[in-house]
């Protein structure tokens, strides 16, 4: 796996973000620990975790930053260029944000205490304030970067007019801004009144709206671009009622037609031949997660 020099103050990062989602509830520790050391071995370095993900609440932690952080510790802190998130919502109250300085101090310093770290490399923002002025945004984050906790910040579920807004804001005030956004987005069209979540405070990017990350300057980080594994699964010939319901139409059957045919021609999975797909198309590193090792392999060949 190849890796990208994306920023000069963070290590060049691989193509591919392996997604530490499913660590501490799907995946146990010694599995986690497997799949790290292969991702590794494969050349692969960058992970991105969550406040929120596999999140103990009565312990008031991340499972998966716990892992991490348990495995940064066993192989060296510099092993991994680590992703995490911080200010999402209360699950209970999904549509009170949680955008202030005081949360996201709060969250920020339990996730550096989870991965065993005194500054991460790329700290996200769950999730925007449409009624806070980017700027404000922008300085909370930027206080953090200066306090040496943060050595990039970056927004997660923020519209193209929010990314937009936020480049303006950096230029003209001079400081780095996001460098990373991280949406729901996939080669795959949805089709319409069919969505891949029903939560609503998710950002979905058309292909139109990643001109807003990349033309300004930032890496575009998707979450669901494998369209939960649908063109594996139909290459296999495996239905999957809901998931058809979603992605059955006449352009994503042209691009798996595509993507069966690169598969064949390089003697890859089809899941490979997505990853490699995505890749060619600029200034994009998915983000992609593995259930088991047999997942994982397929991640590993690109």
């Amino acid at each position: 796996m190849k890796k990208i020099t994306v920023y000069p103050d963070i290590p060049a990062i691989s193509e591919v973000c392996l997604g530490a989602d499913g660590f501490g509830s799907k995946l146990d520790r010694d599995t986690a620990f497997r799949m790290l050391d292969a991702f590794r071995d494969a050349g692969g370095n960058f992970v991105d975790t969550a406040n929120i993900y596999s999140r103990d609440f009565a312990a008031g932690y991340s499972r998966s930053e716990r892992i991490l952080g348990e495995y940064l510790a066993s192989r060296g802190k510099d092993s991994l260029v680590v992703a995490t998130k911080g200010a999402h919502p209360d699950p209970k109250t999904m549509h009170t944000p949680r955008i202030n300085r005081e949360c996201v101090e709060k969250d920020l310093d339990e996730s550096l205490l989870s991965l065993g770290l005194d500054c991460v490399d790329i700290y996200y923002l769950h999730r925007d304030d449409p009624a806070m002025p980017i700027g404000e945004i922008l300085e909370i984050l930027d206080d953090f970067r200066k306090m040496g906790k943060i050595k990039r910040y970056a927004g997660s579920n923020y519209s193209a007019q929010r990314v937009r807004e936020a480049s303006e804001y950096a230029v003209a005030h001079g400081i780095p801004g996001f460098s990373f956004i991280s949406n729901m987005w996939s080669p795959a069209s949805q089709n319409p009144g069919s969505p891949l979540s029903g939560d609503d405070t998710l950002v979905r990017f058309e292909d139109a709206d990643i001109a807003s990350v990349t033309d300004n300057g930032m890496w575009f980080t998707p979450y669901s671009s494998s369209a939960k594994g649908w063109f594996a699964k139909k290459a296999a010939g495996r239905s999957d009622e809901r998931l058809d319901n979603i992605f059955a139409n006449g352009a994503n059957l042209a691009l798996l037609e595509r993507l069966v045919s690169m598969a064949r021609e390089e003697n890859i999975p089809v899941q490979t031949a997505l990853l490699r797909h995505i890749r060619s198309l600029g200034k994009i590193i998915p983000v992609t997660s593995a259930s088991d090792m047999g997942q994982l392999e397929d991640i590993l060949k690109v």
